[in-house]
Order: C-alpha cells, then sequence, then structure tokens
C-alpha cells in the first residue's frame, strides 16, 4: 500500500480512537472534579463519595479483565457503542434518582461501561497499521489524558454538579453514536477489519494470553511501572514538602513539572527505542536500572536540588520503561489478533498492583520515613531490572 494512504488512514484511524477515548477521561474526572462541590451541598459524605469511588475502580480493574476479552471476539463497534451508552445512562441516573444504593450501582455501571474502551479501540489501530504509525497513535492515546480534567473543570467553573453529570451523560450519547458511525464507515472503506489472526475468538482463551511472546515478563513490567506511575506520583507532593523542605505552595509547582517530565517519557521512550535498536526488554531493563540507581543515590543526596534532579530523571526513566508496554509491545502483538484480551489483563492487573501498593506506602510511611520509602521505591526498580534480565537471557 502507498505511504500517503496508510498515512491518511493512521490519521482518520488515530483521531478517531483518540478523541473516543478521552471521553473516558473526562467521565473518569467527573466525581473528582466535583466532589468539593458535591460535599458543600450537604447532599453527601466524603466517605460516600470515597465508596463510589472505589466501587468504580473495582468495576473498571474487573471490566478491563473481561471486556479486554470480549473485545477479540466482537466487533470494536459495537463495544464502544455499548460501553459510552452504559456510562451515559449511568451519569444521567446518577444525576437525578436520589437514592444512594441506586448512586452505587451508577458507578458499578459506569466503570463497567469505560472499561469497553480501551482494549477495542488499541486493537483497531493496532491490528490497522504499520507498527511506526501504531506506536504513534499509542503514544498519544496515552497523553491527552490531561484533556479530560479539562473539560470537567470547565464545567465546574459554569454548573451545578447535578446539571454537569447530566451533560456528561449526553456527551457520553453522542460520543457513543459519533464513534459507532465513524468505525462503521472505515470499516465499510476497508481501512479497519475485524477479521482472524490465528485461532478462534469464540472462547476466552486466557492461556494462550499468557503463552504471548514476553507476554509475561511485560506484565510484571507493566505491575511495577503502574507502581511508579500511579502510587509513587502520589507520594512526590509529601515528599517535595516534608522530606525536601520546600513550601506548600512551591511544592504543587514543582510536582506539577516533576509529573509533566513523566507525562512526556512515552515520546522520550520512542526516540531511544530506536537508539536500543528496537529491543523493547533491554531498553525496559537499562532504565529500571536506571531508576533503581537513581532512587538509591538520592537517599545519601542531601542538597534539595540536586535531590529533585534525581527524582526526575528517575521518574522519567521509569516513566519510560512503563509506557515501553503500552507504545511498543501491546501494538506489536497485531499478528496475534489478541491485542485487546491482551491489554485488558495487563490494564487490569497493574491497576490491581497500584491499588496496593499505595496501601503499602502509606504503611511504610506510618511505621519508617521518606527513607525507606526512597530504598522501597529503589528495590521495586531494581526488581524490574532482574525480570528483564532474565527474559532477555532466556529469549536469546
Amino acid at each position: 500500500m502507498d505511504k500517503k494512504i496508510q498515512l491518511r488512514n493512521a490519521v482518520f484511524i488515530g483521531a478517531t480512537c483518540i478523541v473516543t477515548y478521552i471521553t473516558y477521561y473526562f467521565l473518569k474526572n467527573m466525581l473528582g472534579t466535583f466532589t468539593p462541590q458535591m460535599t458543600e451541598s450537604g447532599e453527601f459524605t466524603k466517605n460516600v463519595i470515597a465508596v463510589y469511588s472505589s466501587v468504580y475502580m473495582i468495576s473498571y480493574a474487573a471490566g478491563q479483565f473481561v471486556n479486554g476479552m470480549l473485545g477479540d471476539m466482537i466487533r470494536p463497534r459495537y463495544m464502544v457503542l455499548c460501553g459510552l451508552s452504559l456510562a451515559g445512562v449511568s451519569m444521567i441516573v446518577f444525576a437525578t434518582v436520589g437514592a444512594n444504593f441506586v448512586r452505587i450501582i451508577c458507578f458499578l455501571l459506569l466503570g463497567l461501561g469505560v472499561s469497553m474502551l480501551r482494549g477495542p479501540l488499541v486493537k483497531v489501530f493496532s491490528e490497522n497499521n504499520p507498527q511506526n504509525y501504531a506506536r504513534i497513535i499509542s503514544v498519544i492515546f496515552s497523553f491527552v489524558f490531561f484533556v479530560g480534567p479539562l473539560i470537567a473543570g470547565l464545567l465546574a467553573l459554569w454548573m451545578k454538579w447535578n446539571a454537569a453529570f447530566i451533560v456528561s451523560g449526553i456527551v457520553a450519547f453522542i460520543m457513543a453514536v459519533s464513534s459507532f458511525l465513524l468505525l462503521t464507515l472505515l470499516e465499510k472503506r476497508g481501512i479497519i477489519k475485524f477479521e482472524k489472526k490465528s485461532g478462534e475468538r469464540k472462547k476466552f482463551d486466557i492461556v494462550g494470553i499468557f503463552k504471548l511472546k514476553y507476554f509475561v515478563p511485560f506484565l510484571l513490567i507493566e505491575l511495577i511501572g503502574e507502581i511508579s506511575g500511579t502510587s509513587i506520583v502520589f507520594w512526590v507532593p509529601t515528599y517535595i514538602t516534608e522530606h525536601l523542605g520546600f513550601d506548600a505552595n512551591v511544592s504543587g509547582i514543582i510536582a506539577s513539572i516533576l509529573t509533566f517530565a513523566k507525562t512526556c517519557s512515552p515520546f522520550v521512550g520512542l526516540g531511544l527505542y530506536k537508539l536500543f535498536k528496537e529491543n523493547a526488554v533491554r531498553m525496559v531493563g537499562t532504565m529500571f536500572g536506571l531508576g533503581a540507581l537513581l532512587y538509591a543515590v538520592m537517599i545519601f543526596v542531601s542538597s534539595p536540588i540536586a535531590n529533585l534532579v534525581l527524582f526526575a530523571i528517575a521518574i522519567t526513566a521509569t516513566g519510560i520503561a512503563s509506557t515501553t508496554v503500552w507504545s511498543i509491545y501491546v501494538p506489536s502483538l497485531a499478528y496475534s489478533g489478541k491485542v485487546s484480551s491482551a491489554n485488558g489483563i495487563l490494564d487490569c492487573s497493574g491497576y490491581i498492583a497500584a491499588s496496593l501498593a499505595s496501601l503499602f506506602f502509606a504503611f511504610v510511611m506510618e511505621q519508617f520515613d521518606f527513607g525507606a520509602m526512597i530504598l522501597v521505591w529503589a528495590i521495586i526498580m531494581g526488581a524490574g531490572t532482574v525480570i528483564t534480565v532474565i527474559s532477555s537471557r532466556k529469549e536469546a
């Protein structure tokens, strides 16, 4: 196929998938954005909102596992239509029905609905593009997460929480229909195809997923990456304020800069991938090793500025290792026809790992100090290095 046609098709496919997935980021951030307004209204307590959040996270994690598998058996357009429609109903019912039990069910269904998006969408752009285009789309796919909170924040400026939830539900419905029609059009024109690559898709083939090349090592890499990306980053503001002694206002700015550095790591990772001669495992091992070394050095560095520089590089390095799973490994599974299933298992596992790690880090902070916390971070990154070295030797 002509390269210009490939590029044009990649733009159409990528734009459709990315815009559709932004809806997930938007819906996901609605509760957090409107929590202050909801508690001030007197209709909700922080504990009740925490229950909604927990129910959503559990439902989303479980849904990723199941819907990832279904995404390889059902056409992605139907998954997207059902997922966003279910999410839309959940948001509207939550805003209009006052019974707390019903509202809990709404967040359960919301988590289930949005979990129908990622796997099928990743499948679409991974299996219908050359690998180089699929990697770029995957990077942008994850990078645009900041658009969701921005949209939710704008709604918070203009609307009361219940009106905003209704609007978000309507937006979900509009995107459900729009994405369905666009994916249908792309399929009719032959730009995207839903066909068997290998084996049957008529049953859940969990064992087959674990037999994919490098799947187990990259599953472990994803667990470590999510612990770094979610749990470690969560403690950054506290670390900057309590351990390094920066003012609370300044620490917020510094934390934002560090988070942005990590956010840019996928783009850096794609560049480094070429330098590592497209050896993803070696690159991941190097990044984890660098992260482990820098975290260990941070224990002995008392200068706040020097410590921050080391921290920024460490977070970026571990971010590169983590993004390799999504921007390089998952798209490379296009040959198997199991992209959605693999994505679902990886995402579900990472989500659970990050949740458990957050509890563990909180325990470490209660019992010890940040010195112990940094040591734990170094050990976790070191474990990632060991995993990649062992995997590399087994495949050699």
